[in-house]
């Protein structure tokens, strides 16, 4: 949106809510913690929705992952395609409003059952605008990203304070030591976060803000981190593949996006045998330095980033008395309700479980150096 519109109107911060049912099973969570996203269009053919579902008590029970695709429009007046006009408060804008026919696929986790999902019928209406303000914003942001060659994923900035007495220098001299353009996941909002340390009680109790605040979980203690990592970095932008068929997938991606499209790939989480579970779990030390080397290599010739897994990566869920290797099992604490705990779920490169930070340093360094080139 214009910034001298922008500068008039005090809008609210956008929230949202949603609940997810299991009819058959008579259950129901909340489902808050969810992104949902087109291609982009303004009468979009593809819709994906992933996130997290929890039980009332913030604990997480299981994940969606689901892309749908659409087979039918009704627009205006029963019309086959959406109506698209002009907006009254930017000419240069344009908007459209109609209803689409989905068939949704991928997974719902719940616990330990993967359900598949396959071309299950949706049906949504939607308006939606598309801006001149925001094709510039898209043009800088693919502007800035052409020349991002090192990614680090490092999830949160503020957690190490807390739990590896890794102060904000530290966690930025890392970023340094790699020459990192863009930092992937600095900090991850799966439940509600107090605004300090100092935050008297009301909606947390007590003993919830110091457990946060211990664990670095306020918005304060994020800005903080931000600014600093601002002011001290010079550009911070917050074993065997079947590599025929992500060729294949990349190809057609590029072809379906756009040339200009810069790819991310990851390692992805939170959900039973996830590849950071499998990558962290079933791997050892040397194979996944072996598997980081050969991963990076692939994506470089396909011209695709990889978001290195530095730090914060979350391992689990483990299946039941599946073998736990956790990062710094030696170093022990209690948290404020007196529970004690040893080692902590979320990875770690330079954790002497895994050691794969030097092989990460490399990678970078090479990336970096081929950009310079």
């Amino acid at each position: 949106m214009p910034e001298d519109i922008k500068e008039k109107i005090e809008f609210p911060e956008f929230e949202h809510f949603g609940r997810i049912n299991f009819v058959d099973r008579g259950e129901s969570y909340r489902f808050d913690d969810f992104k949902f996203g087109t291609d982009d269009r303004l009468q979009p053919l593809k819709y994906y929705l992933k996130g997290n579902f929890t039980d009332d008590d913030g604990r997480i029970v299981g994940n969606v992952n689901l892309t749908a695709e659409a087979f039918a429009f009704w627009g205006y007046g029963g019309a086959e395609n959406w109506k698209v006009h002009r907006v009254r408060w930017n000419p240069g804008d344009a908007a459209a409003w109609g209803r689409s026919f989905v068939k949704w696929s991928g997974t719902i986790t719940i616990g330990n059952e993967i359900i598949e999902v396959k071309n299950v019928l949706g049906f949504g209406e939607f308006y939606r605008c598309k801006s001149r303000y925001y094709s510039k914003l898209r043009e800088d942001a693919l502007r800035k990203l052409s020349k991002v060659r090192v990614v680090a994923e490092y999830t949160s900035v503020t957690s190490g304070v807390y739990y590896l007495n890794r102060s904000i220098n530290d966690v930025i001299n890392i970023l340094k030591d790699l020459n990192t353009d863009w930092i992937y996941l600095g900090w991850r909002y799966r439940l509600p976060a107090p605004e300090s340390p100092y935050e008297k009680p009301g909606f947390f109790i007590k003993e919830q803000i110091e457990e946060a605040s211990r664990r670095g979980y306020t918005f304060s203690q994020l800005k903080k981190a931000i600014d600093e990592i601002h002011r001290e970095t010079t550009e911070i932008l917050n074993m065997k593949l079947y590599e025929e068929e992500w060729r294949i997938l990349l190809s057609k991606i590029k072809d379906y996006m756009g040339g200009d499209i810069v790819i991310l790939v990851r390692l992805d989480l939170g959900f039973p045998y996830s590849p950071i579970h499998v990558f962290s779990q079933y791997l050892n030390k040397s194979q996944q330095r072996e598997f980081l080397i050969y991963l990076d290599n692939f994506l470089k010739e396909n011209g695709v980033l990889f978001s290195y897994p530095v730090f914060g990566l979350y391992m689990g869920p483990w299946r039941k008395n599946e073998t736990k290797i956790l990062s710094w099992r030696r170093i022990c604490w209690v948290n404020v309700f007196g529970e004690e705990n040893c080692g902590f779920s979320l990875y770690d490169s330079l954790a002497p479980e895994f050691q794969t930070y030097e092989t990460i340093r490399e990678l970078a360094q090479k990336r970096r150096g081929e950009q310079r080139e």
